[in-house]
């Protein structure tokens, strides 16, 4: 993998920290999304969750289901 590619991944992931720490403080006041009434169907956590994986995982499947 190129550094190109890494630093694709980790800009990916800052992106998607930042949003979800600004909305985690708009809606509860805090830096956690635990009693958000969207915890579970919300878009904007699984963005993250997905850019962490793929920040984690550089890209490739490694089978593991979210």
């Amino acid at each position: 993998m190129s550094s190109v590619e890494s630093s694709a991944f980790i800009a990916q992931l800052e992106n998607k920290t930042k949003a979800l720490k600004e909305c985690q403080k708009a809606k509860q006041g805090k830096e956690s999304c635990f009693g958000c009434e969207s915890f579970f169907s919300c878009d904007l956590r699984h963005s993250y969750v997905k850019a962490a994986y793929d920040k984690m995982c550089e890209g490739e499947d490694k089978g593991f289901a979210f």
